[in-house]
């Protein structure tokens, strides 16, 4: 950690509200709502963002309404590097998931609190960060198959994937989901992606397969993510000062983060630490305005 960033649980001085546990079916629902719309303008945004790339400018939307990178953007026909039966094959592999595990695609699926904090956390990461990192759910593939939510990519440092995140919202107190999460990110050969995405040289983006990502534990815990719900935040803004809730939201998240690669014991040389680094800064600049 750079010399002076106080980072560990959470960034000390920000706030630390006690809100209730309860969070009952209406609160959902709005949240659901509220999170519709902010990820419809945002992901709009990020996919315009990503057609201005050189040879990107008629490949369509890189990006699914929900965030995720979408396998379709990768066929040969457009310029990506499968052919139809490679990309055919891996959506036979997420229909016959989905069929085994219905509540992926049920209509209700998104009010549950891993959908409103999977989304959530993609609007918070990508309001503080977005400027320097592509931050992008990936593709229901690498979901399912690879039990990876989140890709991100440095923009400036090489343009390569640098970790590959898995989050859960909830308690982790004697959790064993939990626990089973953490081993298997802590794999030595590390995550891979079907569905990647980097940006090279040149400024053009690269979509392919990317293996041995170091992969990093993100918790939310279902108060923090209650409280910025109902906070009444713009998630699909990226203008202005954020707004405590958003502040503390993503504080949560980076600490969680932070806890994780120190439980773990990631090596020095990792990308993660520069990811965190620019986070922890972001952080503590507010703290010292």
């Amino acid at each position: 950690m750079s010399e002076g960033l106080k980072v560990i649980g959470f960034v000390e001085g920000l706030p630390n509200r006690s809100v209730p546990e309860s969070w009952n079916i209406e609160s959902h629902h709005r949240a659901a709502d509220a999170l519709d719309s902010a990820l419809h303008a945002r992901i709009a945004r990020m996919n315009e963002r990503l057609r201005r790339i050189p040879g990107f400018e008629d490949k369509g939307s890189v990006l699914t309404d929900e965030g995720r990178i979408d396998a379709d953007a990768f066929h040969a026909d457009q310029g990506g590097p499968y052919g139809q039966e490679r990309i055919m094959k891996d959506r036979e592999s997420v229909k016959l998931y989905e069929q085994d595990f219905p509540g992926l695609v049920s209509p209700e699926k998104r009010f549950h609190d891993g959908e409103l904090g999977e989304g959530a956390a993609l609007c918070v990461l990508n309001r503080f960060l977005g400027n320097r990192f592509l931050i992008v759910r990936t593709s229901k593939y690498d979901d399912y198959r690879n039990l990876v939510d989140f890709m991100v990519v440095d923009l400036e440092k090489g343009g390569k994937p640098i970790c590959a995140i898995d989050e859960i919202v909830g308690s982790e107190e004697g959790n064993d989901r939990v626990r089973k999460k953490k081993e298997r990110l802590n794999r030595e050969q590390g995550m891979r992606l079907r569905y990647g995405v980097a940006a090279k040289d040149d400024g053009t983006l690269e979509l392919g397969e990317f293996a041995h990502l170091p992969g990093i534990y993100a918790a939310i815990e279902r108060k923090d993510l209650k409280a910025l719900f109902e906070s009444g935040a713009d998630l699909s803004s990226d203008d202005g000062e954020p707004s405590e809730a958003e502040w503390g939201f993503f504080d949560r998240i980076i600490g969680s983060m932070r806890q994780y690669i120190t439980d773990v014991a990631l090596p020095p040389d990792s990308p993660v630490y520069e990811f965190l680094r620019v986070a922890e800064e972001r952080l503590n600049r507010h703290l010292s305005e």
